[in-house]
């Protein structure tokens, strides 16, 4: 017989499975336990459509805390369908079984001839088909119908019935115990609990699912409901509480009403402490009630279920307990044991502070200040969300109306941070409503312009900003000045600015990044002036990256980037990104992802640059941070590169078409030259000629000052190979200017490739050693490039056998790129010299990587697995077989084995 599929559940089941398919030769009798909320319910109605499967008649009862008192409750309920049998019964036990139940007038039954009349009943029932009987809830089951249940159970012996029953006992009486056959529900392992969100909430993102499955610890009933409901972003930073629907909060405070006074005291104040110091709990519950408290108090939550204790600390059965206890309660009984708690603790100030805040009503300035020193202790440690919420409730118990609207603007700060940008408008529009600085109120603009889509290339904007930097400079705002000239100077950065404004925007950067070597100053100079202060950001970069964490990482990561140091700029963006992951500070990721996809399609890294496009897909519309026109600029170059004409078109159009793009914009600057690129893999190097140029002409729309530097190899091969040098000379030697004052380690490699393939026959050789010579060894895919054309300029001269070596090392590198197009070239360059190759890719058109992780996808193994043997990440391997699929002309892993050719399924790699 087959069991409904409950995830998890398959046990219990298969076991109810079996006593039902055997109830015709012999009864049996089971309790199912288990905390709320954990599947009693669930597996019982699973039973009883088994049951009814199976052809078996079905009654059934539940016990009920209203009618706990009301003896016979349930055992008429459960007995009900089967009265009309009750002629065939003694007469004795008739009249019994039918005065006590109601039915019919006359003196008061026997207990004992009411339990011989439901067992005739049951047994009369059982003798046409085999009877099931369910009773949800034993617990709340009115004693009487209880006693008369044990007494029928224990006398069914070989009759067709199978009685199934749940309760929430953490322990069953014995009276019990001894009847029913006790099966224990535990709580779903993770896997079970990731599958149960799968089938219920297909559409959860991946972290609200994680929190979902930490919070609900293997309960279904809170896995199935915390999904369902919306995502907290403040809870209580020092008790675990977190808003519940009244469907889970009833299931794990049932019991509350059950408790006496004094120990429901002591349970409200051990779900809001901060631990479960029992100490600390039982002194606050003293002070809460008025009385003297003694561990006693806690012996009938712990039979409950509740709970359970020792001598030193108090643990709750399930930590949801905390929030359906604190969501149970009034605010009044709430601020009250905050009160106490904050009266009582004496070791930890924060937590002190915090209790004291939340037993507060009014307003209170001092502990408004003891909260605001706890949320810097909290923003130094790490813990940005106790920040955000510390500095909040300081905001609240503030007096003075400025000094509110200074704190809700830290607290917005934080949130911003977190991605938590609901709140942040909340928090804006609260400090707004206050009576805001004049310094306090650009603070709020700048934070709103940090997370708003701002105009770039506003010129008059741009002056307000520089205006506004220099009065601060004048009042000692010191740390506003750097902030204002550093959003000045990624105006200018990321768009052209009118003469004055960009005259403006260098003159306020040199004025207020004093400190050369502080990392906030080395940022606002990068972005202002690149070219200026290039050469002295790079000679200070190695130093200062010794001792830099937190902030200064991703200060330094931006100047670093800016100034074209795209090695150091790499390392300090994976620095930044995994303090950021750390922290949790999903608000400031987005942008720190997508400037390390562009750094790693430079340097060689794609198969992590691949990774962050496809996590900035997934955060493109949900973060106000990720411009989707970035993203597909971006994603339109890292298709070009891999030589996906096709997909490059269509982002590159998609790009070019959003609203959003204006010209002058480092991303109509990104989608011109991924268009480029594109033309370039696809042969045509005139079209590729005429698109790159325009980049470089400032007259154009789609020019950009950096991002022109990022086109200069690109544009040097492209009228290398048009017959366009001419066209390119002037370029490159305006190229050759910028790259001598300023350093930049980008431009100057471009340039090494550019002067090498532009070259003379004469000079073009030692050009290319000395390119090759250079470090170009940490930057992966521009040595390839170089030496896929030294190759093919060395077989140009004849010189056959010397061209092999490095088309060959170009290949190898191509294919550990994943870039298929160029490496198809390199092999067609070393088919002209006659080289054979030994490895050829046959008609599969993937990398020598994207085989082996086609393999070892074709055999079975999960993306882990693969990742583990070619020392991937799971993201990496999913990542290319995402590319591997369309390459093959196949939507499913399943399709692969009979796509890859027999040599390379049976391991030929």
């Amino acid at each position: 017989m087959s069991t409904p599929g409950l995830i998890g559940r398959e046990a219990p089941l298969a076991l109810l499975s079996a006593a039902i398919t055997t109830a015709g030769d012999h009864s049996d009798a089971f309790l199912l336990v288990g905390e709320r909320g954990i599947g009693r319910t669930a597996c019982l109605l699973a039973a009883q459509d088994l049951a009814q499967a199976a052809g078996h008649q079905v009654v059934s009862t539940a016990g009920s805390q209203g009618e706990t008192a009301l003896p016979f409750a349930g055992l008429h309920r459960l007995l009900q369908p089967l009265f009309a049998l009750t002629d065939a019964l003694p007469q004795v036990q008739s009249c019994a079984l039918l005065t006590a139940l109601g039915m019919q007038d006359g003196p008061q039954p026997t207990l004992f001839n009411v339990s011989l009349g439901a067992l005739s009943l049951v047994s009369k029932a059982s003798e046409h088909r085999p009877l099931l009987m369910t009773i949800d809830d034993l617990q709340w089951l009115d004693e009487i119908s209880t006693s008369v249940l044990t007494f029928v159970v224990r006398r069914l012996g070989h009759r067709r019935i199978v009685t199934l029953t749940t309760a929430s006992w953490a322990e069953a009486p014995p009276t019990i115990a001894e009847v029913f056959r006790e099966v224990r529900l535990e709580r779903l392992d993770e896997t079970a609990s990731v599958a149960l969100l799968r089938s219920r909430a297909p559409d959860l993102d991946p972290a609200r699912r994680d929190w979902v499955v930490g919070q609900a610890v293997g309960n279904p009933l809170a896995l199935v409901e915390l999904a369902a409901t919306p995502a907290p972003q403040r809870a209580d930073p020092f008790s675990s509480i977190i808003p519940m629907s009244p469907a889970l909060a009833g299931a794990f405070a049932d019991h509350l009403p059950e408790l006496p006074r004094l120990s429901s005291d002591a349970v409200l104040v051990a779900a809001l402490a901060s631990d479960g110091n029992m100490q600390e709990i039982l002194a606050a519950t003293a002070l809460l009630s008025g009385q003297d408290v003694t561990t006693a108090v806690l012996e009938v939550p712990q039979a409950l279920g509740l709970l359970r204790y020792d001598e030193t600390r108090v643990h709750f059965a399930h930590p949801l307990v905390r929030s359906a206890v604190a969501q149970s309660e009034s605010v009044n009984r709430r601020q009250a044991a905050h009160r106490a708690l904050g009266e009582t603790i004496v070791v930890n100030s924060h937590r002190r502070t915090w209790h004291r805040a939340n037993g507060t009503a009014g307003r209170d300035d001092r502990i408004a200040a003891e909260l605001e020193h706890s949320g810097s202790v909290s923003i130094r440690c790490g813990d940005t969300a106790l920040a955000t919420m510390t500095l909040e409730r300081a905001a609240q118990l503030s007096t003075r109306p400025a000094e509110r609207g200074r704190r809700l603007l830290l607290a917005a700060r934080q949130a911003a941070g977190l991605g938590w940008f609901d709140t942040v408008d909340r928090l804006l529009a609260a400090a707004e409503s206050d009576q805001l600085s004049g310094f306090d109120q650009v603070r709020a603009d700048l934070l709103r312009d940090g997370r708003d889509d701002v105009v770039v290339g506003d010129s008059a904007r741009v002056l307000r900003l520089c205006a506004t930097a220099r009065r601060a400079v004048a009042a000692g705002e010191d740390d506003l000045a750097l902030e204002l000239a550093y959003s000045a100077g990624m105006q200018h950065f990321s768009a052209p600015l009118e003469a004055r404004a960009a005259a403006a925007v260098t003159a306020l950067a040199g004025s207020v990044a004093r400190d050369r070597t502080a990392p906030r100053a080395l940022a606002v100079l990068a972005v202002a002036d690149p070219v200026q202060y290039g050469r002295k950001i790079i000679s200070l970069l190695p130093d200062l990256d010794r001792e830099a964490s937190g902030e200064a990482l991703g200060a330094l990561a931006t100047a670093a980037c800016a100034v074209g140091d795209y090695q150091r700029g790499s390392e300090f963006l994976d620095r930044t990104e995994s303090v950021l992951r750390g922290l949790g500070l999903q608000g400031t990721l987005a942008p720190v992802l997508l400037a390390g996809v562009d750094v790693r399609l430079e340097i060689g890294d794609w198969d992590r640059a691949t990774a962050a496009l496809a996590e900035l897909g997934t955060l493109t519309g949900r973060d106000r941070r990720v411009r989707r026109a970035e993203v597909t600029a971006t994603a339109a170059k890292a298709a070009a590169l891999r030589g996906e004409t096709a997909a490059a078109l269509r982002l590159v159009t998609e790009t070019q078409h959003n609203p959003a793009v204006r010209r002058g914009t480092a991303t109509l600057a990104r989608a011109q030259i991924a268009l480029g690129i594109a033309h370039l893999s696809a042969g045509r190097y005139l079209d590729a000629f005429t698109t790159l140029i325009c980049v470089f002409d400032p007259k154009d729309p789609s020019h950009h000052f950096h991002e022109q530097f990022s086109a200069v190899m690109y544009l040097a091969e492209a009228a290398s190979r048009s017959g366009s040098q001419d066209g390119a000379g002037p370029v490159i030697e305006r190229m050759e200017l910028m790259a001598r004052e300023s350093g930049s380690p980008l431009l100057l490699i471009h340039l090494r490739y550019a002067r090498a393939v532009l070259a003379a026959d004469e000079t073009a050789e030692q050009l290319f050693l000395d390119c090759l010579a250079s470090e170009l060894a940490s930057w992966p895919w521009p040595r390839a490039r170089v030496q896929l054309a030294y190759g093919r300029w060395l077989r140009r001269q004849r010189q056959v056998r010397r061209s092999r070596g490095p088309l060959q090392s170009a290949r190898s590198a191509f294919e550990a790129l994943g870039a298929a197009r160029w490496a198809q070239e390199a092999l067609d360059e070393l088919a002209a010299t006659g080289h054979r190759s030994e490895n050829p890719p046959a008609s599969v058109p993937l990398s020598a990587q994207e085989l082996k992780i086609a393999r070892l996808a074709a055999e079975g193994l999960s993306n882990a697995e693969i990742g583990e043997q070619l020392g991937l990440s799971p993201r990496t391997v999913g990542s290319h077989l995402y590319r591997i699929f369309p390459k093959l002309k196949i939507s499913a892993r399943g399709q692969l084995a009979a796509h890859l050719p027999q040599e390379i399924g049976r391991g030929a790699l």
